[in-house]
Protein backbone atom coordinates (compact mmCIF):
# COMPACT_ATOMS: atom_id res chain seq x y z
CA UNK A 1 0.00 0.00 0.00
CA UNK A 2 2.96 2.21 1.02
CA UNK A 3 4.40 1.69 -2.47
CA UNK A 4 1.23 3.00 -4.32
CA UNK A 5 1.32 6.43 -2.50
CA UNK A 6 4.85 6.44 -3.31
CA UNK A 7 4.54 6.09 -7.06
CA UNK A 8 5.76 9.51 -9.22
CA UNK A 9 2.51 9.69 -11.25
CA UNK A 10 0.17 10.35 -7.57
CA UNK A 11 2.74 12.85 -6.21
CA UNK A 12 1.22 16.53 -5.59
CA UNK A 13 2.70 18.88 -8.41
CA UNK A 14 3.45 22.19 -6.97
CA UNK A 15 0.11 24.03 -7.91
CA UNK A 16 -1.40 21.84 -5.59
CA UNK A 17 0.56 22.50 -2.89
CA UNK A 18 -0.22 26.19 -3.49
CA UNK A 19 -3.58 25.67 -3.32
CA UNK A 20 -3.57 23.92 0.00
CA UNK A 21 -1.23 26.82 1.57
CA UNK A 22 -3.43 29.04 0.42
CA UNK A 23 -6.31 27.08 1.68
CA UNK A 24 -4.57 26.61 4.94
CA UNK A 25 -4.17 30.26 5.74
CA UNK A 26 -7.27 30.94 4.81
CA UNK A 27 -8.35 28.52 7.65
CA UNK A 28 -6.00 30.18 9.98
CA UNK A 29 -7.34 33.91 9.25
CA UNK A 30 -10.95 32.61 9.24
CA UNK A 31 -12.64 34.47 11.66
CA UNK A 32 -15.05 31.23 11.74
CA UNK A 33 -13.02 28.29 13.43
CA UNK A 34 -13.92 24.65 12.64
CA UNK A 35 -12.61 24.20 16.14
CA UNK A 36 -13.17 27.25 18.24
CA UNK A 37 -10.44 28.35 20.72
CA UNK A 38 -12.49 28.59 23.89
CA UNK A 39 -12.07 24.90 23.88
CA UNK A 40 -8.46 24.94 25.62
CA UNK A 41 -6.24 22.47 24.06
CA UNK A 42 -8.00 21.29 20.79
CA UNK A 43 -9.02 24.89 19.84
CA UNK A 44 -5.33 25.67 19.82
CA UNK A 45 -4.10 22.59 18.36
CA UNK A 46 -6.10 22.79 15.19
CA UNK A 47 -4.67 26.20 14.32
CA UNK A 48 -1.26 24.83 15.19
CA UNK A 49 -2.10 21.86 12.31
CA UNK A 50 -2.79 24.20 9.77
CA UNK A 51 0.70 26.39 10.45
CA UNK A 52 2.49 23.04 10.29
CA UNK A 53 0.67 22.31 6.98
CA UNK A 54 1.42 25.44 5.39
CA UNK A 55 5.41 25.21 6.37
CA UNK A 56 5.51 21.16 5.32
CA UNK A 57 4.19 22.54 1.82
CA UNK A 58 6.44 24.77 1.22
CA UNK A 59 9.30 23.04 1.86
CA UNK A 60 8.02 20.23 0.06
CA UNK A 61 7.91 23.05 -3.23
CA UNK A 62 11.54 24.32 -2.26
CA UNK A 63 12.95 20.82 -2.19
CA UNK A 64 11.21 19.62 -5.46
CA UNK A 65 12.20 23.00 -7.18
CA UNK A 66 16.29 22.01 -6.02
CA UNK A 67 15.86 18.51 -7.47
CA UNK A 68 14.60 19.84 -10.66
CA UNK A 69 17.69 22.38 -10.49
CA UNK A 70 19.87 19.78 -9.83
CA UNK A 71 19.04 17.21 -12.42
CA UNK A 72 19.80 20.39 -15.09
Amino acid sequence: MIKYFLREDLKMKNSGRIILIILFALLLLSPIDPVPDVIPVVGWTDDLLYIVGIIYQVLQIVKRNELEDAEL
